[in-house]
């Protein structure tokens, strides 16, 4: 069964495609909130599938890795509130905190959220992926 993925991407913007489709070309560290309902996993779901189409926020990137490169704090020009578009890290914390009502992965400074704070926050569990080859014979 093919499972669907909602990213924000700098080529085609917030899309749905296939997760079997970017495995091929994505490192995939998959976290979630733990013990959540199946109704809060739908609502972050339909909350990020509802931005399908905005686009990706190239500002954002640029800024960030140029602030990273020359050894600087990011401005306080750009920040979760007044951000263009998206980055992925974005649109999943803006997702989760709708669809939890009760978990926050925006920093509490409303700094843009990055990839970084989503892998090392202690309000995600990792989750182990398992893969199961089907026969669909002939």
């Amino acid at each position: 069964l093919d499972h669907l993925l909602c990213d924000s991407t700098p080529r085609f913007d917030v899309r749905i495609g296939s997760l079997e489709d970017q495995l091929d070309k994505t490192c995939i560290l998959v976290r979630r909130v733990p013990d959540i309902s199946s109704g809060q996993r739908e609502a972050i779901a339909r909350f990020a599938v509802a931005y399908r189409g905005q686009p990706y926020s190239f500002g954002t990137i640029v800024r960030e890795m140029w602030d990273h490169l020359v050894g600087r704090t990011p401005g306080p020009d750009v920040d979760e509130e007044t951000q263009r578009g998206l980055i992925c890290s974005t649109l999943c914390a803006r997702a989760v905190a709708f669809g939890t009502e009760t978990v926050s992965l925006i920093p509490a400074d409303r700094s843009l959220v990055i990839p970084a704070s989503i892998s090392q926050s202690d309000k995600l569990v990792d989750v182990g992926l398992r893969w199961r080859k089907v026969d669909l014979g002939a």
